[in-house]
């Protein structure tokens, strides 16, 4: 390995080790420390993902890497087929989760209420996935390979949600195998597809199918 590359490593490791000590820091600094009505949550939880889980990425990405963002990302126009493929799968997962519910909508579901939590529950998702699939997934699989990039990017996935888990649920291990679960298969969709929207569509309609059942 070359000074240089030695170098962009130290750089890529020290961003990660600061960048992820961030995210956990500010994410149970919101959910320990301060209590917040519904909108005051809602604009803490999109400007979180927006300036601390996202923009550092798309930063690094555009002045350290110095490469074309939307490509690296592979944010391009998706082809009709992957298009297919993540509508396909948010139907997949809406009939299931549909279908356990008794088929029937959540009994607290309120759109016009809740349209700006919908809006960030869906939004969520896109900004997860620029981060944890487009960014640290991809820079780990060029050192380590997919497998464990994969493993490795998820458990960054569940811990991201271990902190709010610690706080509301009642059965955290299994929750966050599910999480692991669920980051890995978006991992294998965004291997197969070679597209970041595919497993932004699959998120976000994720995330909106379990706000709604």
């Amino acid at each position: 390995m070359s000074d240089s590359q030695i170098d962009t490593s130290k750089r890529l490791l020290i961003f990660s080790i600061i960048h992820n000590l961030i995210l956990i820091g500010i994410m149970a600094c919101g959910v320990y420390l301060f209590t917040f009505s519904n909108i005051e949550s809602d604009i803490f939880s999109f400007s979180f993902y927006i300036l601390i889980v996202c923009l550092p990425v798309i930063l690094y990405i555009k002045f350290v890497f110095k490469i074309n963002l939307i490509s690296y990302l592979k944010l391009n126009k998706p082809s009709i087929k992957n298009a297919c493929i993540a509508m396909a799968i948010g139907v997949f997962v809406f009939i299931v989760f549909f279908a356990v519910n008794g088929f029937r909508f959540s009994p607290n579901l309120n759109f016009k209420r809740d349209i700006v939590f919908v809006l960030g529950t869906v939004m969520v998702g896109v900004f997860e996935e620029i981060s944890l699939r487009g960014f640290y997934l991809q820079v780990l699989e060029s050192r380590m390979g997919f497998l464990k990039a994969n493993i490795l990017s998820s458990l960054m996935f569940a811990c991201l949600h271990a902190i709010t888990l610690l706080k509301n649920s009642e059965n955290m291990m299994l929750s966050l195998i599910v999480f692991m679960i669920i980051s890995l298969w978006l991992g294998y969709i965004f291997k197969k597809t070679k597209s970041l929207w595919v497993p932004i569509i699959v998120h976000a309609l994720y995330n909106l199918i379990v706000y709604t059942t």
